[in-house]
């Protein structure tokens, strides 16, 4: 499978943004601050590093496993430049994403339901965000991490450690699928 084209993952990237901004301003006062969590605790920060490891190996394994049983070669390179690759792969997306998902949904959600529902609908919603960029084939991976994400930030309390584990899962899958 191809990656999209820059300005496809811009859009991708742009229009959560503005969805997120939107449902901020119909969360009320506050809502912002809220979204953002709280500061992280250098433990919790050390748990992003064993996330982000478990979420790109799992969801690796996961594309392979189904590409190979729809009777495809799983195919998981790339075309786009190193530092582009980096940026619309990993930077942009880690914090963009889970800012609308695990900031801007945790906080609607948690108002509403308990802990393991807002971690299942934000998990669900960071999964099928990935549908248009990546393909079904990568909604199990990204479902998967979706609620380890959504455990970390429910265990930490803060946005940080899951920014941190997203990024670093994103740009090792981009290292080492670029090259």
């Amino acid at each position: 499978m191809e990656a999209p084209a820059p300005g496809v993952t811009v859009l991708f990237l742009l229009a959560p943004l503005l969805v997120g901004a939107a449902a901020v301003g119909l969360l009320g006062p506050g809502a912002f601050a809220a979204t953002l969590a709280a500061r992280p605790t250098a433990r919790a920060l050390g748990l992003a590093f064993p996330a982000a490891a478990l979420t790109l190996g799992v969801g690796i394994a996961l594309v392979c496993l189904l590409s190979l049983a729809l009777g495809e070669s799983p195919d998981l390179s790339f075309g786009m430049p190193d530092a582009l690759l980096l940026v619309g792969l990993a930077v942009l997306p880690a914090l963009v994403e889970e800012w609308l998902c695990r900031g801007v949904l945790w906080t609607a959600c948690a108002r509403l339901t308990t802990r393991g529902r807002t971690i299942a609908a934000t998990a669900i919603l960071f999964a099928l965000m990935h549908v248009p960029a990546w393909g079904f084939l990568h909604v199990p991976g990204a479902l998967f991490a979706g609620v380890v994400l959504g455990v970390l930030r429910d265990r930490t309390g803060s946005l940080v450690p899951g920014i941190l584990a997203h990024f670093l899962n994103n740009a090792v899958a981009a290292a080492l699928l670029s090259g």
